[in-house]
Parts: C-alpha cells; structure tokens; sequence
C-alpha cells in the first residue's frame, strides 16, 4: 500500500551512491471517458497527490545524499481526449502536466497488440519530443489479426469504420480486424457489446459475446493463464 510510504519512510530508504528510478501509475478510472467525470478529486484518481509526494520526497532524499536526481516513468489513461468531461481534459490534464512536464501519448496497437491502448507516459528521462519520433519510426509486425487468437468456433466482426487518430490506425474498412477497441477491466463495456467492434461471434452458440479471458490475455501480449489468480 503506497500509502503506508511517508515522508521519514522514503528518506531512510534513500542511500549514498544510489540512482532510484520510480516506475509508477496512478487510477484512472475518475478521469476515463468510461468513467463518472470525477476526475483527480475522485476517490480512485485521486491517487496522483499520493505519487506526487512520493516523487517530491524521493527527490528530495536523493539530494540530501548527494545522489543523481531520481528518473521517472509515469502512466496514465490518455484523459486529453475525454470528450465527455471537458473538465478532465482540460483542467485536470493540466495540473499533471505542471508537475510532471508534457507526456509522449503512445497507443499498444502500433507496438503489436491486438487491442488499442492508448495512454500518456511522463518521464524526465528524454524529452517527450524525442520519445514521440521514436515511436512514430515504429513499425507494426505485419500479419497480426485478432481472428488468430480467437478460441475455435469463434470470429471477430470485419472492421466498419477505418481507425482514426489519436488512435494508430491499424484497422481498415472491410479489412480484417487488426485491433480491438481498448479492453475494460469489467464485463459489458460499451464497445464490447454484440454488434459493436469488440463483440465475437460464436458459432456454437449463435450469438455474439465478449472475448473470453484468454483471448484477453492474448490480445495483450501475454500468454494464456498469465494472469490467472488463485481460485
């Protein structure tokens, strides 16, 4: 619980001849379009002061035991393109970006992913411009379909509408989809439901559902039963 991680806590971890790197994300649930608009004042997303602090005071213990500054790669939900709260988009997108510095917004798709991802990475280890052209030389592995890590009896809905920016655009009308709509930690989210670009058709069934919890992991990268919990 990072919130057991005061600031007499982080000075006496902090030791001569040491470089920290904190690798961090805060909630993003209050400041997703999917979300209730709460933005950082929300009981999730408030989160950000918590990491704030730990940034201040690891920056400050690193000083005092005349270290290098600490790095940082911090993560969040791409909230700039929140059309529902301009609130979020706006305002809140602002404040992060005083403390933080400008973010390189980067989406999974052009990586490889078989779902979208777009997400915003503030880090003071390169200028965010630098980040930027190196993700835009990027190039997607060709020949990566989402039909070839459904389960058997089971295909994805050719691609209706082109994919459009911010978003990589990977899918093409009419073309077999590349790319799911971003995948939800929860069942029944908006582009997941029958008809829409994430639905799935079951033969088996004859009905459309969602992807099944392995298709997920696949989709994402990982290999099936990676992220599977006890029980």
């Amino acid at each position: 619980d990072v919130y057991q991680y005061t600031e007499d806590v982080i000075f006496s971890m902090m030791k001569p001849n040491e470089q920290w790197l904190l690798v961090a994300g805060w909630e993003c649930q209050d400041l997703s379009a999917a979300g209730g608009g709460a933005g950082l004042e929300g009981k999730r997303s408030s989160s950000y002061y918590k990491l704030v602090d730990m940034l201040r005071w690891l920056q400050a213990a690193a000083r005092e035991a005349g270290n290098p500054a600490v790095g940082y790669v911090v993560e969040n939900t791409a909230f700039q393109y929140n059309w529902k709260h301009p609130q979020i988009s706006k305002r809140d997108f602002e404040v992060v970006n005083f403390t933080m510095g400008q973010p390189a917004t980067i989406d999974a798709a052009k990586f490889g992913s078989r779902a979208h991802r777009l997400r915003n990475f503030w880090t003071n280890l390169v200028e965010p411009q630098k980040l930027v052209a190196a993700v835009e030389k990027a190039v997607r592995p060709e020949g990566r379909l989402v039909q070839d890590i459904l389960e058997p009896g089971r295909e994805e809905l050719p691609v209706s509408a082109a994919d459009r920016r911010p978003w990589y655009q990977c899918n093409a009308e009419g073309a077999p989809r590349q790319a799911w709509p971003t995948l939800m930690a929860y069942k029944g989210s908006y582009n997941f439901r029958p008809g829409k670009p994430g639905a799935v058709w079951d033969q088996q069934h004859g009905a459309m559902t969602e992807p099944t919890a392995a298709e997920r992991e696949r989709a994402l990268g990982y290999h099936t039963g990676d992220t599977a919990a006890p029980g």
